[in-house]
């Protein structure tokens, strides 16, 4: 398998999510960390840019948790 059809496929599966849950929207913010740390590395060189994106990067991770331990206690189902 190439890895164009890796990335087709992967991308087709993405959609396809069908889990309903309070935690998903938050579970995808990963992705814009995903997204900051990618351009801090682009933005080495630069502290300041570097740290702004990663503490960026660190907010979608901060808030997920906590998140997702307030529904643990409140109402775990």
């Amino acid at each position: 398998m190439s890895i164009e059809e890796l990335i087709k496929s992967g991308i087709s599966r993405v959609g396809v999510v069908h889990v309903r849950s309070a935690l998903n929207p938050f579970l995808w913010s990963f992705v814009w960390s995903l997204l900051f740390l990618g351009f801090a590395v682009v933005f080495r060189e630069d502290q300041v840019i570097k740290y702004l994106l990663l503490a960026l990067a660190a907010v979608p991770m901060v808030v997920t948790m906590a998140v997702g331990c307030f529904f643990a206690i409140r109402c775990p189902d």
